[in-house]
Parts: C-alpha cells; sequence; structure tokens
C-alpha cells in the first residue's frame, strides 16, 4: 500500500549490519577515507542547527554510542581501519 520506506536510525540498529559490512571493507582490501554522519533525528544537530531542542548530552552520546559500534566492528573484523 504505502511504499518501502527506511527511517533513519543509529548506527547498528537498522537494515545495515555493521559488522558484515566492516568486513566486507576488509575482504575487498579498502583503506580510504569514511564519514560518519547522524542523519537521525537528534533536536536540530543532524541539520546542523546551532540551536538545538534536546539535551546537548543527549546529542553527544548518541554520537559516540555510534562512533563506539563502528570502532567495534572494525575491530572485530581486523579491518586495520580505525575511527
Amino acid at each position: 500500500g504505502g511504499g518501502w520506506n527506511s527511517p533513519y536510525v543509529p548506527m547498528g540498529t537498522g537494515l545495515v549490519d555493521v559488522f558484515r559490512y566492516a568486513t566486507v571493507l576488509r575482504d575487498i582490501g579498502f583503506n580510504g577515507p569514511m564519514e560518519l554522519e547522524a542523519e537521525y533525528p537528534m533536536g536540530g544537530a543532524e541539520s546542523g542547527n546551532d540551536k538545538i531542542t534536546v539535551p546537548r548530552a543527549q546529542v553527544l552520546g548518541a554520537m559516540k554510542r555510534d562512533v563506539l559500534t563502528i570502532r567495534a566492528a572494525f575491530e572485530q573484523s581486523g579491518t586495520g581501519l580505525s575511527i
């Protein structure tokens, strides 16, 4: 009926298997730059707003959780990549 939809969610909680993704990067010998963007709702911080509507600690905590998730995926896959 309403079509397919994929909402923006925190790293490691959505459709992409971050741990498998890191393994694929290892398998193809990837050694380039990567970028992490927090696109899920974070009180306006996800849009670059200079005033946010949630506590600053909540935004920083969400970003830290994303970094720790990616770091764990890289470490477990043995990519040698770091964040």
